[in-house]
């Protein structure tokens, strides 16, 4: 079967108690992201302990839910340093073939500035709101990047972008935290 321009997705569940089957999903845990027709999937673990992650797919035509193929129990010792789960990834953007670059982690640390480069295919414009900070590209690649300042008074970050120069409407493509981590 042709996967090329196959979606993935994935979920990440911590179970509660060792050697139990009771699970909770850990929020935002899983960024799965396809370049050079190779899906990398990056999961982020908050704690020590067993988890287990799902994969789900579907072709690129395929407009139907996406379908379990694949299982992998995490056995985790030593925890992401400065965990932080990734940014909420919308379907507009996996349809794209989108992929973040900077910053992966979904949580912005206020009155900071971030540094935002994204792929993102097919776009005219990409923008940062708050502040409609526009993202820069050189007009040879999909890339998209620029320095945003973080607000201390936002409580999240979304990313737009524009898909047809003759139109006013932006789609919404991601969405930060802002916060400080814990």
């Amino acid at each position: 079967k042709n996967t090329e321009g196959a979606q993935l997705t994935g979920r990440l569940y911590h179970a509660s108690e060792q050697g139990h089957h009771i699970q909770s999903e850990v929020k935002r845990g899983v960024l799965c992201q396809t370049r050079s027709k190779i899906t990398d999937c990056l999961v982020a673990l908050p704690t020590p302990g067993q988890y287990e992650l799902k994969l789900f797919g579907r072709g690129k035509d395929d407009s139907t839910s996406y379908e379990h193929f694949a299982s992998y129990t995490i056995i985790c010792t030593s925890p992401t340093p400065s965990y932080a789960p990734f940014p909420d990834i919308y379907s507009a953007f996996q349809q794209v073939g989108g992929i973040v670059d900077s910053p992966l982690a979904g949580l912005l640390n206020p009155g900071h500035t971030t540094y935002f480069q994204l792929d993102v295919p097919k776009a005219v414009e990409v923008v940062v709101n708050p502040g409609w900070k526009q993202l820069r590209n050189n007009g040879k690649s999909t890339t998209w990047e620029n320095n945003v300042v973080v607000s201390k008074e936002e409580q999240e970050v979304m990313v737009f972008a524009k898909f047809s120069k003759d139109s006013n409407k932006y789609t919404g493509l991601l969405k930060y935290t802002v916060g400080r981590r814990q």
